[in-house]
Formats: C-alpha cells, structure tokens, sequence
C-alpha cells in the first residue's frame, strides 16, 4: 500500500504476488479496500514511524488481525512499542548491531590467506 503508484514501479510480478492498493494507510476505507476485515497478518513498514503505529494498533484492536508487525526507525519507539505489545523491527539498530559485530571481527589477512 502507496500513497503513490510510483511506488510499486520496482514491483516485478514476477517476485511480487502481492496486493499493489493505492492510497492512505491513515484511512479506514483505504484499509477495508486492502481487506484488513479477513488479513490474518499485517506488517506496518511505511516511512512513519507514527503511521506504522497507527495502523499496526487499528489492525490489531478494531479488526482483530492477530499478527502484526511494526517497522520503527527512532530505537526510542522501540521500548513503547514493546510496552503495547506490539512486535517492531527497527532498521537502525540491527544496522548498528552489525557495524559493532564488524569492527569485532578479526580484520581480514592480506590476500585473502586465513
């Protein structure tokens, strides 16, 4: 879901069997177009981090769909998120895990001997 068309350009049909709906996730009649009465799980991942909560909150206590995720990018939201039971995968910190996990390692010997 887009509020944009251009956003589905990068959508090959042949690695997505998705749903393209064009429209507000903020909106109700956008969601009901989407099918989120029979959605047995929702993944909120727009660039909002308020929009994502938003609509992972509507999924979950006014349709009933029993799995959802959140996608947050302020680590801060994380800890809310987590306190309203809500599952959230935060692309700055796994991103940040994995730079310390890198300069942990052992550097790599020159020419590529171990």
């Amino acid at each position: 879901m887009s509020r944009s068309s251009l956003a589905f350009a990068n959508l090959s049909s042949d690695s997505f069997s998705g749903f393209r709906i064009e429209g507000d996730a903020s909106e109700a009649a956008t969601l009901e177009r989407a099918g989120i009465g029979q959605a047995d799980w929702l993944v909120a991942a727009t660039q909002d981090d308020n929009l994502n909560l938003m609509v992972a909150m509507v999924a979950r206590e006014l349709h009933g769909v029993s799995r959802v995720v959140a996608r947050a990018y302020d680590p801060h939201r994380v800890d809310m998120y987590s306190q309203l039971g809500l599952p959230t995968v935060c692309p700055t910190v796994i991103a940040g895990e994995r730079l310390l996990d890198a300069m942990a390692s052992p550097p790599p010997v020159a020419g590529g001997a171990a």
